[in-house]
């Protein structure tokens, strides 16, 4: 489970760090498409955040190709969701400060039982 984590880190901290960077690009301007890409695009990919988001993103798709190798996508793609679940409910639950109910925490144990039932192999 290590690589999904570190797919999902790898991509989530990218994303997140593309969006800082566009974000301070367009300064509150809500642009068209058009607009965007003529105006808003090239600076963008300047940002430091963003060149920093892409490259992170694309040690995420590393990790992901490897995670893809070992595991068939049906079982890779239900993990790697489960995992961002679990994650995040962290994340709100002693980042953020989110209200948590219990059937809040029994759908993360559930979710955690589908990991750890997903990650076992079975031999026919």
């Amino acid at each position: 489970l290590a690589y999904f984590a570190a797919t999902l880190a790898f991509s989530l901290s990218g994303q997140a760090l593309i969006k800082v960077g566009v974000t301070r690009v367009v300064a509150g301007h809500k642009p068209s498409a058009l607009e965007f890409a003529s105006r808003y695009l090239l600076p963008a990919l300047l940002s430091g955040h963003v060149i920093v988001g892409l490259l992170a993103s694309a040690v995420g798709v590393l990790f992901w190709m490897y995670v893809l190798s070992m595991f068939e996508l049906s079982r890779a793609i239900p993990i790697l969701g489960g995992i961002a679940y679990v994650l995040l409910f962290i994340v709100g639950r002693f980042v953020l400060h989110e209200q948590v109910s219990w059937l809040h925490l029994a759908g993360i144990c559930l979710i955690m039982l589908g990991l750890v039932l997903l990650s076992q192999r079975v031999h026919a």
